[in-house]
């Protein structure tokens, strides 16, 4: 649960930075990583949902919440 939340937090902060920061600086192999970083973390999700994880449920929500989505 640990690393896909921290999967999620590099990814949204690069997101960003790609987004707004125009002194951003993406090269190949930092790219390559952050699409290691997303398979993993969809890795873990596929794991967690496959066991019925209670973290997980609760994850997703606090994610609804913080993002308003519905």
């Amino acid at each position: 649960m640990v690393d896909l939340a921290d999967g999620f937090l590099d990814l949204r902060e690069e997101r960003h930075a790609a987004d707004y920061d125009q002194l951003a600086d993406f090269s190949k192999t930092s790219v390559l990583n952050l699409v290691d970083t997303a398979r993993a973390a969809v890795r873990s999700l596929s794991v967690l949902q496959a066991e019925g994880s209670q973290a997980l449920a609760r994850f997703l929500v606090l994610i609804s919440l913080k993002t308003n989505i519905r």
